[in-house]
């Protein structure tokens, strides 16, 4: 049984409608459970506009590498830093539109973004006159505050082996396929800890495009609720994915979407100059890309399988799935549900990142 539901409700005169009917701003919730004994692989298809500003470029960049720093249009009286680590850009116009980007500092006037990107090519890009807003991350801190939150059970000592609920966040830098969860939190006093570390983990970053695991032991006995919410994404969603020449390369992302998508509607591209997703040319074709969905409602199941794996046909040019037996047929109509985690594994190829434009199928 499908177990995330979305409402999207009018708050304040906000209002949403989908799939190309007219909008203005929307806020919305869903909710997904969590059951004992099991990892829950999820995201946060919300934006947190605390303290946002919309804005434009004014003038060209500076920088040098990986920096790239702007003039703000009509901001003035920022405090310095205030807006450093813990925010990002978000680029809805120009050739960086659906690009996030970490905010390392801020002047009264300008801000300073990581580009990641070496070479400065990515700073030649932003241009005069292009739209961004910047919005904060989500933190464990603020998407499950520890004192108030009832999703995960906190633990009765400091010691890391007496918690029965834990955040964790994949190894997003390791190559290959397969990789264990790299970084594990769990909640004591009122506070996140991380396992392995000292001192408050409460600011630790969930990144929009990046999923993260909820897991309960055998020791937390009833299911329970995560209800992330806020304001709903509008416009595209570029979502980096890296490719690596030694194997197949799996990427731990999400879909900022707050309802289902289509596995049709995600965006890749499977031929052509700007393809993203390698498609499967035959059944001896070993070297194609997939798409793997998890069950969260499977009990009792943690480092879950997936439960579907998607890869684009080529000779028929439809979507299909492995199954047990014979051919899955056209499965494009099959959906990704809001909050939901996946992996694209990406085949091996050319190393580097290929940039997959998730577009919105509703508009503001």
């Amino acid at each position: 049984m499908k177990k995330t539901i979305l409402t999207l409700s009018s708050v304040l005169g906000l209002t949403f409608m989908a799939h190309g009917q007219a909008t203005t701003a929307a806020v919305g919730y869903n909710t997904v459970t969590c059951l004992p004994n099991s990892d829950t692989i999820v995201s946060v298809p919300f934006l947190n506009t605390t303290d946002s500003i919309s804005t434009t470029v004014s003038g060209s960049p500076s920088g040098s590498g990986s920096s790239a720093t702007f003039t703000m249009a009509n901001v003035s009286g920022l405090t310095t830093d205030q807006y450093s680590n813990l925010y990002y850009v978000r680029f809805t116009s120009g050739q960086l539109e659906g690009e996030i980007y970490q905010i390392t500092g801020n002047t009264a006037t300008t801000v300073t973004i990581d580009t990641l990107d070496a070479s400065g090519a990515t700073r030649t890009m932003i241009e005069d006159g292009n739209k961004f807003t910047i919005y904060k991350f989500w933190t464990l801190g603020t998407l499950f505050p520890p004192s108030t939150q009832a999703t995960l059970v906190p633990a009765p000592s400091v010691f890391a082996g007496t918690a029965n609920s834990s955040i964790q966040l994949p190894d997003f830098d390791a190559i290959g396929t397969n990789k264990n969860p790299k970084r594990k939190f769990y909640i004591f006093n009122d506070q996140w800890n991380e396992v392995g570390k000292s001192g408050s983990a409460n600011d630790t970053i969930l990144w929009p495009d990046r999923h993260f695991i909820i897991r309960h032991t055998a020791g937390v006995t009833n299911p329970t609720t995560y209800r992330p919410t806020g304001t709903v994404m509008f416009g595209d969603s570029v979502i980096p994915l890296s490719v690596n020449d030694t194997s197949s390369q799996d990427n731990f992302v999400a879909i900022p979407r707050p309802i289902d998508v289509k596995i049709k509607d995600l965006g890749f591209i499977t031929s052509g100059a700007e393809k993203n997703f390698e498609p499967r040319d035959s059944g001896f074709d070993g070297i194609f890309d997939q798409i793997f969905v998890f069950d969260n409602s499977d009990p009792n199941t943690q480092n879950r399988n997936p439960e579907s794996r998607y890869y684009f046909d080529g000779p028929t040019q439809t979507w299909k799935k492995f199954v047990s037996s014979g051919d899955s047929g056209d499965v494009g109509d099959e959906v990704i549900s809001p909050s939901q985690g996946i992996v694209i594994r990406k085949a091996k190829g050319t190393n580097g990142v290929v940039f997959w434009t998730n577009p919105s199928t509703y508009n503001n």
